[in-house]
């Protein structure tokens, strides 16, 4: 029998030491990838969930063969159940997916992938940043007078940059409570002690140090200097092997990119041959030198483009050397701190609102700004090296999200940076910063953001849920920077408050059941007409909501758009109005027979309003907690697109094209009512507001309005725009 088939025997009788003992005694050169892939199920197997030193060995057996096992199901379940049970969801996500992929509807893999999903969009840790960093502080506390005595003796003997491996790998060991793997340097003179820890060039490492710098107890600075980044040193000569340059040996060509930032090239005769046996390596000592030169932290803040040259330019060059001198010329700190960067670092940025702001988290701002681009650059992308970095180390990268439907008036724009200050403020003063790092925030067109790294996510959500409370907000959400997690509310109602499962409403949206989306269907069929086409939404955050389109006929010289999917959510109705059954909604608008409505087309505003109203409107009663209703008005505060001065809208019925009065009724009893959306200008809003709905309803008759949306028509107060 081959020892495959004896192996699989084995694990059928739960016999794993055998198949461990069997495999381990196979020569190295003589074991077969897929006796590589057995032995890692078996280790698998034996291993405890805390046994991190077993489940590494599994992932070190099983990735030598990944492109020899690529599309198998088993090698990549088994390696996804070890990156689980080391806390590498996201790696283990990666891989849960391709085994579905190669099993479809394989029950284990669905079960993994969801506990993946729920991992990477709530972490949590054994001990967050915040409790890594005060343990490792701890510890460098226990053995850092051991580390300066042994710092002397080695200055005694002449080699005081020469520390033995013993004192390397207990330091290593103090800090790495804290890190996943950390760089760090050790200095001496005049009678200090420094420890300098280097970002290498990570924006995102960068961040954690300077929160762990900044908690060295008073007791550790009573002798060291902590700081974050190489000090700049024009004299330093790098040696790497047979190599050695200094910053003479470099030639350099500098352009200006940004008031602050400025795009170098260099070229080094004599790591030309080096450049060509090994271009990485010529690589590595040109960047080293040029950070160590002008400081890391310096090198981070203004340098943008580094290219490396394998011939000269005509033009003229200075001496790398030289740099440090060329940035304070331009008025540039070039000893500048890690903190003093990290503060000044926001970039602003404007984009394109998705059409469809329901695409995914974010979709629909149009402005904000950040000390991380790497953060949104990735998100957008769907990959997550920024946020499997922090998840490492205890930290989570994140945002909070909530509605905008409370703002509005002139002063929108400042109403708005102004909320997100205070929500930023509050939260610091409950958690404190020893809690959160804020990194930005951003404006959409339904939703404001909140961008932060949290050193202790509990505490930074729980202040966040108080204070978003405290003003008012009844929806709110968390969501981690990765595009395909879920988001958790932040504010919990009623019905959610004993539900276990009740984070997960973001990602289970509400629907009419198959019954109910007959019902529905057939209604708008029979009350509006046969539809020519469905506007399907591609991702639901809350409810489904598809658009309907209705193509003219005899008897209507309009299209017709209708949702089909609002209803499937109970509206927050007063007591008062409960014999009336108002509870669910659909909502209807008329278009006129030119509108455009092909996807090319519905990239441009002027052509999507109508369809984005509908869906705006049809979510608002959840975001909200509110409900819609014959006579609301809602301000949309600005205009619906650039062709028109429409701003606002009101339901209604009776006007066009909703004639009948029998509501929708739903298989259960519940009824379903139809309402028709009139776009309004800001004028015709605010009459309503004073005169009521049927004020207006008479004015817009008197004037001959057509209920089909035009998107120049004439004000009914006219008198009241000049």
């Amino acid at each position: 029998m081959k020892l495959l088939e004896q192996c699989q025997i084995w694990n059928e009788n739960s016999e794993f030491q055998k198949i461990i003992d069997a495999i381990e005694a196979v020569q190295l050169e003589e074991r077969t990838p897929e006796l590589d892939s057995e032995l890692a199920r078996a280790y698998n197997n034996i291993a405890d969930v805390d046994d991190r030193e077993i489940f590494e060995k599994a992932v070190e057996l099983l990735k030598p063969h990944e492109e020899y096992f690529e599309g198998d199901h088993c090698w990549n379940f088994r390696i996804a159940y070890a990156y689980f049970y080391l806390n590498r969801e996201s790696d283990a996500l990666r891989h849960f997916k391709k085994a579905l992929e190669a099993r479809p509807g394989d029950e284990d893999t669905e079960e993994f992938i969801k506990y993946c999903i729920r991992s990477i969009s709530l972490p949590s840790f054994d001990k967050n940043f915040r409790e890594r960093t005060q343990d490792a502080w701890k510890a460098f506390e226990e053995i850092e007078a051991e580390i300066r005595a042994d710092i002397d003796e080695n200055s005694k003997c002449g080699n005081a940059m020469e520390y033995g491996e013993t004192l390397l790998a207990k330091l290593n060991k103090a800090l790495n409570i804290a890190f996943d793997g950390i760089a760090f340097e050790l200095g001496v003179g005049a009678g200090t002690y420094e420890l300098v820890l280097t970002p290498e060039g990570d924006k995102i490492r960068l961040f954690e140090l300077d929160y762990f710098a900044r908690r060295a107890p008073e007791s550790v600075r009573d002798n060291w200097v902590i700081s974050v980044g190489r000090r700049g040193n024009v004299n330093i000569e790098l040696r790497a092997a047979e190599n050695s340059i200094n910053g003479d040996d470099i030639q350099m060509w500098i352009e200006k990119n940004g008031e602050k930032t400025v795009d170098i090239a260099v070229y080094c005769e004599k790591l030309t041959p080096l450049l060509k046996e090994d271009e990485g390596k010529a690589w590595w000592m040109l960047t080293s030198i040029t950070d160590v030169i002008i400081g890391e932290i310096s090198a981070m803040a203004y340098i943008g483009n580094f290219e490396v040259l394998d011939a000269p330019k005509a033009e003229p060059w200075i001496k790398l050397k030289e740099l440090p001198k060329v940035l304070e010329r331009m008025g540039l700190d070039v000893q500048l701190e890690a903190s003093e960067y990290l503060n000044s670092s926001y970039h602003g940025y404007t984009r394109e609102p998705d059409k469809d702001p329901e695409a995914i988290w974010r979709a629909d701002i149009y402005t904000g700004s950040t000390r991380l681009p790497q953060a949104l650059y990735e998100y957008f992308q769907g990959t997550t090296d920024a946020s499997d970095a922090l998840n490492s180390d205890g930290a989570v990268l994140g945002f909070i999200c909530y509605p905008l439907d409370s703002f509005y008036g002139e002063h929108y724009s400042e109403d708005i940076l102004n909320f997100r200050d205070t929500l930023e403020k509050e939260i610091l003063e409950t958690a404190s910063d020893d809690a959160v790092t804020f990194i930005g925030g951003a404006t959409g067109t339904h939703s404001g953001y909140l961008d932060f790294i949290a050193w202790d996510l509990p505490s930074v959500l729980d202040a966040a849920s108080t204070a978003l409370v405290k003003h008012s907000f009844t929806r709110a959400l968390f969501h981690v920077f990765r595009a395909d997690a879920m988001a958790f509310p932040l504010i919990r109602n009623s019905e959610s408050e004993d539900d276990e499962d009740s984070e997960e409403v973001k990602s289970s949206p509400e629907y009419y059941d198959e019954d109910e989306f007959e019902t529905v269907e057939e209604y708008i069929k029979e009350y509006f007409g046969e539809f020519q086409n469905v506007f399907h939404e591609l991702v639901s955050p809350d409810i489904h909501v598809d658009v309907c389109m209705i193509p003219p006929a005899e008897d209507r010289d309009y299209i017709t758009l209708v949702t089909m999917g609002m209803g499937a959510h109970r509206m927050d109705v007063p007591d008062e109005l409960d014999e009336y059954d108002l509870y669910r909604a659909e909502l209807a608008i008329a278009v006129p027979t030119y509108w455009k409505l092909d996807e090319e087309s519905l990239k441009d505003e002027k052509w999507y309003w109508p369809i984005r109203l509908l869906k705006g409107l049809a979510r608002l009663p959840i975001s909200n907690g509110t409900w819609l209703g014959w006579g609301h008005t809602v301000d949309n505060r600005t205009v619906f697109a650039e062709n028109t001065e429409l701003t606002s809208s009101m339901l209604v019925d009776k006007i066009g094209i909703i004639e009948n009065d029998e509501p929708c009724i739903l298989p259960n009893g519940e009824e379903v009512n139809f309402y028709q959306v009139i776009p309004l200008y800001k004028e015709e809003m605010d009459y309503k507001l004073s005169e009521g709905a049927d004020a207006l309803i008479k004015k817009i008759r008197e004037c001959e309005i057509s209920f089909v949306v035009d998107p120049k028509r004439e004000n009914v107060l006219k008198d009241v725009r000049g």
